[in-house]
């Protein structure tokens, strides 16, 4: 099939298909023939982010077939998996047919192309020298680029992946109409259990009266209209606050500390799931696992994630040998993790998952999201008959009561329907009472000290059914200070965060352990953005100061061990004048009515900390 596929290819590769206008000019022209694999870039020479050519070869004699178009050349570079690219190019002033030349760093090796006389061009980049970034604009070339290959120089730069695709499209359509019926199914039997804990006493206070909950005052009128609200008007704000909550995803799903060039690698301007590494050859923390996919038995590794990723969210199974991803558009077509950061904590995800996390846009993950009540790796031998979980069905951020009935039914004896055990209220009502009932504190006393952290807990997972492309998808960053502040991950958080115009903001987690339950903004890092905080010059010196001491500290003993004392000076108003502006607290849809664009609430007034909208 592919014998004859080339065959017809090479055949057609007489084809005149340059004009002469005054001099040789090559019309470029787009190889439709393998999809979105091979794209034109443009007029020109290929060339890097310096605007230098790349080490190319070419075999312009026999026995080499002619190769005068782009098609014939495509073919060649596709068979090569580390071919980059490739351009079309008149060799001289008065040449009538063009010359392929290939971006490999050695001579093809695959079939026939083998045993041809091929020849070396060197080029200038520096690095891998065969990236391929942009075109020259000279007229006797044409550029094109292979979208994935594989392994992909650290420095060629690859296409982000589109939001969604059109099977994710598809796949997250049939998800969204059995998670609505499943939703629908368990609202009963969930507004029932809301409204005997929300009645349940044992001292005469009530879970979401005015004193314990008044994040819901305003519904009762403080108290007027009804002693507490009913289950119908605290689901409401429950899935208000699903609908603007932060959604994170951890990166030491993918890279172990502190191995995390690639993270911020320009080369890769989306966030990598756990499929897409093996397929480019990026050193990430499963890659090997990736590639080993063919052991049976789906033993730790990522056979359990395969297994939960088709058989719960419905993705298509892998074609590769062993079951492993032929493409990378299959990889594509994957999840992306993250977590539901309802207990609002500081880092966004547990940091099990790493100790800088993405927080996500609500507005770009809300056609994506699909959660499951816990962690999916512990359903993934129970698949169909998932436990306190009916029908493995994931919910999304429309339609999702099933997968809180479900959260429901892990405490106490897990059982399903959960029983109205009065002593199990407390901790079944958590994330309820997490979302609707506590207030940042700066909204109700300007300047109040530092809060307590909440304790992860069990969590939903909510995992992306796309692409996490950057910048769109990314709201800001939050780093662990004590891991990042003054070293040379941190300064690379930083750069990273410019490149983007997403702001940073550090948060306090010693010994992987929240200490503090509010965000400091970096203020090396927030003029890059549009957000609505001005520091001052004394604070950002202030912060510069301890920067230079940690970052002293990071070099000569590999490690900060005043971190917590940088971190007291820089939140203290009288050590560090202006340090309320930095600080600011997680908030939910009612502080923040325009939280897409919102970080949170300031410290200093409570008013909210917004990029300009877009």
């Amino acid at each position: 099939m592919k014998a004859a596929r080339a065959a017809a290819l090479f055949a057609a590769a007489h084809q005149i298909w340059f004009d002469v206008a005054g001099g040789q000019q090559l019309t470029c022209e787009n190889v439709t023939e393998f999809g979105d694999d091979i794209l034109l870039i443009g007029q020109g020479r290929c060339v890097d982010g310096a605007g230098q050519p790349a080490t190319t070869y070419s075999c312009p004699a026999a026995p080499c077939p002619a190769m005068d178009e782009p098609a014939a050349c495509a073919l060649l570079c596709d068979g090569e998996l580390e071919c980059t690219g490739f351009e079309m190019r008149l060799t001289t002033n008065t040449s009538t047919t063009a010359t392929c030349f290939i971006f490999v760093n050695h001579a093809p090796v695959t079939g026939e192309s083998a045993q041809w006389p091929w020849v070396r061009t060197n080029g200038t980049q520096t690095g891998s020298g065969v990236v391929v970034a942009s075109s020259d604009a000279a007229v006797n070339s044409c550029c094109y680029k292979k979208a994935y290959p594989r392994p992909n120089p650290i420095d060629n730069p690859v296409p982000v992946p589109i939001a969604q695709s059109d099977l994710q499209k598809e796949i997250f359509a049939n998800r969204t109409v059995e998670a609505a019926a499943a939703s629908a199914a368990a609202l009963p039997t969930l507004s029932a259990l809301v409204d005997f804990c929300a009645n349940y006493t044992t001292d005469g206070t009530h879970l979401f009266d005015v004193t314990e909950c008044p994040g819901m005052a305003d519904v009762t009128e403080n108290g007027t209209l009804a002693p507490w609200p009913n289950a119908s008007q605290i689901l409401e704000r429950f899935s208000a606050e699903v609908r603007a909550a932060e959604y994170g995803h951890g990166y030491q799903t993918l890279t172990s500390h502190p191995n995390v060039s690639n993270v911020f690698n320009p080369s890769y301007e989306f966030l990598l799931n756990l499929w897409e590494p093996s397929l480019l050859g990026v050193p990430m923390r499963f890659s090997e696992r990736a590639r080993s996919q063919s052991q049976s038995n789906y033993g730790w590794g990522l056979n359990s994630e395969d297994v939960v990723q088709t058989e719960i969210f419905g993705c298509a199974p892998f074609t590769g040998p062993g079951g492993a991803p032929a493409n990378f558009y299959e990889a594509r077509d994957r999840i992306v993790y993250t977590a539901f950061n309802f207990r609002r904590t500081p880092l966004c995800n547990t940091e099990y998952f790493g100790p800088f996390d993405a927080v996500l846009r609500p507005s770009y993950v809300h056609d994506k999201i699909l959660f499951t009540p816990t962690d999916s790796y512990k359903y993934y031998t129970q698949i169909p008959n998932c436990t306190v979980w009916p029908g493995c069905i994931p919910g999304t951020i429309d339609y999702h009561y099933h997968i809180l009935l479900s959260w429901m039914a892990l405490y106490g004896s897990p059982t399903y329907p959960p029983a109205h055990i009065g002593s199990n209220c407390v901790s079944q009502m958590d994330m309820v009472r997490q979302l609707v009932c506590n207030r940042p504190a700066p909204t109700l006393t300007p300047n109040p000290p530092p809060g307590a952290c909440n304790s992860e807990g069990m969590y939903w997972e909510a995992d992306v059914l796309g692409s996490v492309r950057y910048p769109e998808a990314v709201k800001f960053i939050v780093a662990s200070f004590d891991f990042y502040f003054g070293n040379e991950t941190g300064t690379d958080l930083r750069n990273w965060c410019i490149r983007h115009k997403w702001a940073l903001a550090w948060v306090l987690y010693p010994n992987a352990v929240c200490a503090d339950s509010r965000r400091l903004l970096d203020p090396v890092v927030l003029p890059s953005t549009t957000v609505n905080v001005t520091l001052s010059p004394a604070y950002a010196a202030s912060f510069a100061a301890q920067w230079a001491v940690a970052s002293t500290a990071w070099q000569t003993t590999h490690s900060n061990p005043g971190n917590m004392t940088q971190w007291q000076a820089l939140t203290n108003e009288t050590i560090s004048p202006g340090a309320s502006d930095a600080l600011i607290w997680n908030s939910g849809s009612r502080e923040c009515a325009d939280y897409d664009n919102c970080l949170g609430v300031r410290q200093l007034n409570g008013d909210c900390a917004c990029y300009v909208a877009s």
